[in-house]
């Protein structure tokens, strides 16, 4: 009997190590012959034509419209309106990179996008038919789409602006921009100009807690994180001009948007790293505007970048121009370059984590404050209305459109950047410099007025608001103004936030006549944008490092919020990183 037993386990134990090769060799054949995931893709879209110059009432480019949706509804739209659209676009770019992230779809609303949607999602920016105004363009896609029960939007191609010349792509007969930020003169301000020396013991630093020189800060302390691994995209200006062997070894074409190209910047203090910054080849043209005088700010990219490597000295910086030399951009042309950094972080790290994105410009849609730019008296307001064709009608129409259009093809990139890890840092604007707006400063302009952004306002050498300023959800040094007078269209406007650059802040500037010592000076929301920025690359840096890899964006948000939560709301590093990270 126990000889029978015996056999009969090692019939059965003979079995059972057949049956497990078995399973190992398919398993093996499996994975040997199993079909490749799919790549993931990097955004390379055409860019944008510039040969149309901005509207009549200088808000967006004049006869374009940017649509977002699945290709093939877009399509379907587009064929039953020939009438308003050309049905060839200038322009396509295939999102469908999107429908790789994971769960992407359970953070679009249900109502704007479903998850098929988004593995066929196109941005496109369509010509308008010379029958039909921006305006009428835009509503008829959107009743088109809706009467279709299709999810496809239309936004115009609004222009976008650097915050450091904001009237140089607005109305003309506007005042919307902040007379604090255009540019300075050849070698920065008034007195002396900056230095390396200037740059590294400059108030600016020393007010969110860096002390001078920054290096010796970081050594002396226990706070040695410095953004190590940490991926920050800066969309703006670029004084770099690539030659066409650059522009041929990175793989671009007039057309398409091609590689980095790295640049360092070597003239900061020997105490300090080097900047190594990576800069994507552009061909951007000049955007058509009114004549007039328009400060160059190709610089302020560069002067961005160096404001936040002066925070997060390890963080890896990555410059895409997405504006002209005068600041002015289109919303076409942000919205692809924002998703060519989203895609190649995702293909290179197959993550979003560990990013931020720096957004030192606005949108410029219209807001009921643009009324005020408008003559004086209602009155005068009731006559200009009178006129056919007038600027208050081109405003009330722009009104009209700003109660319908979210500009989803830009919300929906940052939301969902945001969902996925990447950190969205915006300047809140610096509409605020009229006398009535002291106690009460406007709300922040858009992409900051979104509420998953960190929206930032600037602060003065006195740790209050820069009078030029919006609100924001935190403060950073900004600069401020002094008394004067403001040209306007009607007339010169006497404000205590006139131009003036006595408390600038100092950073990185080409190398140029232009800037003898390399340094510049600027006022303005744009330059607090980027020191949050770098602070939010030490945040991810340092929740790494303690093991938590890598926290999401809503956490940092609440660590640089908790670091400002003095009276002033001043950012401040050590207290964020000392006592503001998660346990």
């Amino acid at each position: 009997m126990q000889s029978t037993h015996k056999s009969s386990y090692q019939r059965a134990a003979i079995i059972g190590a057949i049956l497990l090769a078995l399973l190992v060799i398919l398993l093996l054949i499996w994975l040997l012959f199993r079909p490749a995931p799919p790549a993931s893709r990097v955004v390379n879209c055409p860019q944008s034509p510039r040969d149309a110059p901005q509207s009549a009432e200088g808000r967006f480019v004049d006869r374009q419209v940017i649509v977002i949706g699945a290709a093939q509804a877009i399509t379907a739209v587009i064929a039953e309106l020939p009438e308003v659209v050309e049905p060839e676009p200038l322009a396509d770019c295939d999102l469908d990179y999107l429908g790789q992230l994971p769960d992407v779809s359970q953070q679009v609303p249900a109502d704007l996008f479903q998850p098929d949607d988004l593995t066929t999602l196109n941005v496109r920016l369509y010509k308008i038919q010379s029958t039909a105004t921006v305006t009428e363009a835009v509503a008829a896609i959107n009743n088109a789409s809706l009467a279709q029960n299709r999810r496809v939007y239309a936004d115009p191609n609004y222009l976008t602006i650097s915050m450091a010349n904001a009237d140089a792509c607005g109305n003309p007969n506007s005042v919307g921009g902040s007379p604090n930020s255009v540019g300075g003169s050849a070698g920065g301000a008034t007195g002396s100009p900056a230095s390396a020396e200037t740059f590294a013991n400059q108030w600016a630093f020393e007010h969110i807690g860096l002390g001078s020189p920054l290096q010796a800060y970081f050594t002396a302390t226990k706070v040695t994180y410095q953004g190590g691994g940490v991926r920050v995209g800066v969309f703006d200006t670029s004084p770099f001009t690539l030659t066409q062997a650059e522009i041929s070894a990175s793989g671009a074409t007039p057309e398409v948007e091609g590689n980095a190209i790295q640049r360092m910047v070597d003239w900061l203090p020997q105490t300090y790293p080097a900047l190594n910054l990576s800069v994507y080849s552009s061909t951007l043209p000049d955007i058509q505007r009114p004549a007039g005088v328009l400060a160059d700010v190709n610089d302020h990219g560069l002067f961005v970048s160096g404001l936040i490597h002066a925070v997060a000295p390890s963080s890896d910086i990555h410059l895409f121009p997405v504006l002209d030399r005068y600041g002015c951009g289109d919303l076409y042309t942000l919205v692809t370059r924002l998703h060519r950094f989203i895609s190649k972080v995702n293909a290179d790290r197959g993550s979003l984590k560990g990013a931020v994105i720096n957004l030192s410009l606005g949108v410029l849609q219209p807001r009921d404050t643009d009324v005020i730019a408008q003559p004086n008296t209602t009155q005068d307001l009731l006559q200009v209305q009178a006129q056919p064709g007038s600027l208050a009608d081109q405003l009330a129409e722009a009104y009209a459109l700003l109660k319908t259009d979210d500009v989803q093809s830009l919300m929906l990139t940052l939301h969902i950047a945001q969902e996925q890890g990447i950190v969205v840092v915006a300047a809140a604007g610096n509409d605020s410099w009229r006398d009535e707006y002291r106690t009460k400063p406007l709300a922040p302009q858009s992409p900051a007025a979104y509420p998953f952004v960190i929206s930032v306002a600037g602060s003065n050498a006195n740790r209050q608001r820069s009078c030029f300023s919006n609100w924001g959800d935190v403060s950073a040094p900004a600069g401020d103004g002094a008394p004067g007078e403001v040209e306007t269209a009607s007339g010169k406007i006497p404000t205590s936030c006139a131009a003036s650059f006595e408390t600038p802040l100092i950073s990185v500037a080409a190398d140029t006549p232009r800037f003898p010592l390399r340094y510049a000076k600027w006022n303005g929301t744009s330059f607090a944008t980027p020191l949050v920025s770098g602070l939010a690359a030490l945040v991810l840096d340092a929740e790494a490092q303690q093991g938590t890899r890598w926290v999401l964006p809503r956490y940092v948000a609440q660590a640089i919020k908790c670091g400002a939560a003095a009276s002033d709301g001043v950012i401040n590093v050590p207290i964020t990183l000392v006592r503001c990270l998660r346990p």
